[in-house]
């Protein structure tokens, strides 16, 4: 299982465009990642900075960790006074401390049970003391979603499965990536043999932004079955 995002760099920009992630998944992060002010934030996976770059309208600072130097460039190309982008791959770095981790999909990026244990301990081990945690992970069904951005496959509901992600813009296929399935019981355990309290999942929620542009009927039972789950930690 590989994606190389030196090569897909430029695609997966267009998914900035996508309605799911232009209209749910970024504002649910924004609303779970909280009050900001004078904290600083590691946002996991920053690619080209799509996440990073609305965090840092509040936080003190952010750092933006990605182990692909096509799209640190990218993300330097938009550079902001408090945000800071690091090239380095965080299965096996030393992570930076931080208050706040913002961790949306690269969970899925763990190759085996294993690995997943020790990433999360990295990350509860460099959070400040009253820190917490944003996770953002795949738990496809198989439903075709793709009006609103995506169509996730995974051949057997056990640890370790490999997830097939297909992403749309306006129906037309961006890019397709390979990701690590994790049942939602193994996630959370996982978390809490790290040492993570307060283990909560959340809905995700809809902007009004998303409801102006495309209509309620558009986003009509998508909270219930966006095969996302959004999961809150604290330390």
């Amino acid at each position: 299982m590989s994606n190389d995002y030196n090569k897909l760099a430029d695609d997966y920009q267009k998914t900035a465009e996508k309605p799911d992630k232009k209209y749910s998944i970024l504002p649910t992060v924004l609303k779970l990642a909280g009050n900001l002010r004078g904290k600083t934030v590691v946002d996991f996976g920053c690619g080209d900075g799509y996440f990073t770059r609305e965090l840092a309208q509040n936080a003190d600072r952010v750092i933006g960790l990605d182990n692909s130097e096509e799209q640190i460039n990218l993300a330097n190309q938009q550079p902001v006074p408090n945000v800071k982008y690091e090239l380095q791959d965080i299965f096996k770095s030393n992570l930076p401390q931080m208050d706040v981790a913002v961790v949306p999909f690269v969970v899925n990026y763990a190759k085996s049970t294993e690995q997943l244990e020790s990433f999360f301990q990295s990350i509860y081990e460099s959070l400040n003391n009253d820190g917490w945690a944003v996770f953002v992970v795949d738990l496809p069904t198989g439903k075709d979603l793709r009006r609103f951005g995506a169509i996730k496959s995974v051949d057997k509901d056990e640890d370790g499965a490999t997830i097939k992600i297909e992403l749309f813009n306006d129906s037309q296929l961006v890019c397709t990536l390979a990701a690590t399935y994790f049942r939602p019981e193994r996630l959370e355990t996982t978390l809490i043999k790290a040492g993570f309290r307060k283990v909560t999942w959340h809905k995700p929620i809809v902007s009004e932004a998303g409801i102006a542009a495309l209509g309620s009927d558009f986003w009509n039972g998508y909270p219930n079955n966006c095969e996302l789950g959004y999961i809150t930690a604290g330390k």
